[in-house]
């Protein structure tokens, strides 16, 4: 790995050759299949289409086992020469695109806007740290590449539900070439995407620049941006492809079902959660582009195929083949999701249930993810929400719509999920848009109001001042003033021993993670990581690591624990970003083992054991 500068450089070319070369292969996508809709909709769609034209590619490559670091690395060199010929054109294009004049008011908050995705970028230019992206997203790529086809692993539980990892199985062949880091500068582009689609949008349904400024503004002020979308996560794939598949489907005309459906799967694709919406957005569009497409009986009998039919092909092409293996290597189409319904064979009976159950239990109530509802977002954006789903520019059966959508998801959200509010995905975006888009000239006139300005910053500038806090710690990393291995001892844990056991275990060893500090930075483990003993297979040597206090049922029921070859005492087990919060520290021991009985083949029927109690 690069260390210094010249590691962040090579991240951030990596990073956004990837980006331009799908947004090279979304642009030939949507020119294929002929999609109707006005540039600020097609420029935005194509890296999230793009995108999810090389997490499928990449997932066939993987399930028929030719996806070799050799093929992938192949797949990469295409995409970053596509992107070379895109970036060229963008150059083009940007040379005679003529100059907007700007109010001085505009051209200070988009100043603002664009000191903090500076900042933002040098968060996605650092070693990830966040335990989700570290845990599990950057795992799966990972995995992929060592394993060079697609094998289904139990745990994390997260990456089990394999139709909610397009976007981190697409970044397998940047992993491949040794750029784990680089998928983060791809989210960040798309955060950037998102920003100039809401001044594009909003320019060309409000006119006044402004407007569209403070839209900009406030989008990229939330510290959210610097959490949440500069990681290796589907969060920002899925919150641009959301707010944009809305957008159009709730305008008048109709906008392109084909387009929405897109990317209503794309959003479907980063998180099980939005599934409802994504097919509420997607039937309404279908529904309105049939009720709105002629006046005459003709016509509307050769739509009476056309509209079902079309809309269904970019969920069968993305969700069709990754949901069959599922289904068939865990018995479920989303691996421990709905295993009660489709009797599942990788889980013991109640396995999934009993650890969902538990996970609904702890989500019961989250202060803290109430504390993040008004720390990591602009009240405006609330506000704006609230605006949008009352906007004049919308029928009743598009405000009909947002409305169930809204209420849809906020009960997934109090009721079974994580209580973030990023589990809305890009919904409150689009309905913030709307707003910004349908804001009434007399609203645009108060923009001289001195008042009206103070109010404005009062409700942005502390926002902006913790998220240009939360990415100016990583700055001297990013610039090389800080080395690599020492950011990730002070900001990753585990680093220290994950260092020392490089030297101590044998190259083809693997590392089976027990204990109640099981969740580890996996993807920086110096050998293969496993949870679940029975995703082993027979081979190699395998290694206990107990993460903290030893639970019961942790002890492998196929291994007989050997020789202790590692001991910390007092390692650092969880690193927290909030300031002033000390890390913890539990024990972490590594053991030798010798197999006692045959191990599980991944996918066959599960072994009768109880469910975890973690």
């Amino acid at each position: 790995m690069i260390d210094g500068a010249a590691g962040s450089a090579a991240t951030l070319v990596a990073g956004l050759l990837t980006f331009a070369g799908a947004s090279g292969a979304g642009s030939l996508v949507i020119r294929a299949a002929r999609v109707n809709a006005t540039a600020e909709f097609r420029d935005a769609a194509m890296p999230v289409v793009g995108l999810a034209a090389l997490g499928v590619l990449v997932e066939l490559l993987a399930m028929t086992g030719i996806a070799s670091r050799s093929v992938l690395t192949v797949v990469w060199v295409v995409i970053a020469a596509l992107g070379l010929l895109t970036a060229a054109q963008w150059l083009r294009r940007a040379s005679w695109r003529p100059k907007l004049e700007l109010p001085a008011f505009a051209t200070a908050l988009l100043a603002l806007a664009a000191v903090a995705m500076i900042v933002a970028l040098a968060a996605a230019l650092v070693p990830s740290s966040k335990i989700d992206e570290t845990y599990y997203h950057m795992l799966a790529p990972r995995r992929l590449v060592e394993d060079g086809a697609l094998r289904f692993y139990r745990a994390p539980i997260e990456a089990a539900v394999l139709p909610q990892m397009l976007f981190q199985i697409g970044m397998a062949p940047l992993h491949a070439v040794g750029m784990p880091d680089a998928p983060n500068v791809v989210s960040w582009a798309l955060a950037v995407t998102l920003l100039v689609f809401a001044w594009r949008f909003t320019l060309r349904e409000r006119g006044d620049a402004r407007v569209s400024a403070v839209a900009v503004f406030v989008l990229a002020c939330a510290p959210y941006v610097t959490v949440w979308q500069t990681t290796g996560g589907s969060h920002a794939f899925g919150d641009l492809a959301l707010a944009v598949a809305v957008t159009l489907a709730v305008r008048r005309d109709g906008g392109d079902d084909a387009l929405v459906s897109m990317l209503a799967v794309c959003a479907a694709a980063s998180k099980l959660s939005l599934w409802p919406v994504s097919l509420a957005i997607t039937g309404f569009a279908v529904w309105r582009r049939r009720s709105t497409g002629s006046d005459t009986i003709e016509p509307r009998i050769q739509w009476s195929l056309t509209p079902l039919i079309t809309p269904l092909i970019p969920w069968v092409v993305v969700m069709a083949p990754i949901a069959i293996w599922t289904w068939v290597h865990s018995g479920s189409p989303f691996g421990p999701a709905f295993t009660g319904v489709f009797g599942s064979t990788a889980f013991a009976p109640g396995e999934a249930q009993s650890y969902l159950t538990g996970m609904r239990a702890a989500n019961s109530w989250q202060r803290a993810g109430l504390i993040n509802l008004f720390v990591l977002y602009s009240p405006l954006l609330w506000v704006g929400v609230i605006q949008g789903l009352h906007s004049p520019t919308l029928d009743r059966d598009a405000r009909r719509l947002l409305a169930a959508c809204t209420i849809g998801q906020l009960i997934l959200v109090v009721g079974w999920l994580p209580q973030e509010a990023r589990f809305l995905g890009g919904l409150p975006f689009a309905l913030f848009l709307i707003a910004c888009a349908s804001a009434s000239p007399l609203a645009a006139t108060r923009f001289h109001s001195r008042g009206w300005v103070a109010g404005l910053l009062a409700l942005t500038v502390p926002w902006l001042g913790v998220a240009l806090y939360t990415g100016g710690r990583v700055i001297p990393a990013a610039v090389g003033a800080e080395s690599r291995s020492a950011f990730m001892e002070s900001h990753v844990a585990l680093t220290k021993d994950f260092r020392a056991l490089d030297t101590l275990l044998p190259r083809d060893a693997r590392l089976l993670v027990t204990g109640a500090e099981s969740r580890i930075p996996a993807v920086y483990a110096p050998r293969p990581v496993f949870f679940d003993e029975r995703d082993l297979t027979p081979g190699a040597p395998v290694y206990v690591m107990q993460a903290g206090a030893s639970a019961a049922g942790d002890e492998p029921r196929t291994l007989r624990m050997g020789r202790l070859v590692y001991d910390d005492s007092t390692a650092i087990v969880q690193v927290y970003r909030t300031l002033g919060r000390p890390a913890d520290r539990a024990p972490v021991r590594v053991f030798e083992t010798e197999s006692v009985s045959p191990l599980t083949p991944p996918g066959s029927a599960a072994e009768t054991r109880p469910p975890p109690d973690r």
